[in-house]
């Protein structure tokens, strides 16, 4: 699975969850950042996307995988753009090919 693969999953998974809980469907970019930038994504909404993104992807994923490590001056963590979402699952499942 490449980087292309990850990002079309992402985005239709947000799509579809988008559809089903009666949001606005959002033109996502690659600096979309769910967790900021699309309307309704609250934490409910991140765990049911991370459950299809692990289902689809066949990987065990954290709702983490939306943040950023190091944490801000304000001690919380910032949300990541879809690009940097996409590069975080590559990243996994390269290490776990290996």
């Amino acid at each position: 699975m490449d980087r292309r693969d990850i990002k079309t999953i992402l985005v239709r998974c947000i799509k579809e969850i988008q559809e089903l809980n009666g949001l606005p469907i959002s033109d996502v970019q690659d600096s979309t950042c769910p967790v900021e930038d699309l309307e309704g994504f609250d934490s409910l909404i991140m765990i049911e996307l991370v459950v299809q993104l692990s289902s689809l992807i066949g990987l065990e994923l954290e709702d983490e995988i939306f943040y950023a490590n190091p944490e801000s001056a304000q001690g919380r963590m910032s949300s990541l753009s879809i690009r940097d979402i996409v590069e975080s699952i590559y990243q996994i499942t390269i290490s776990q090919r290996g």
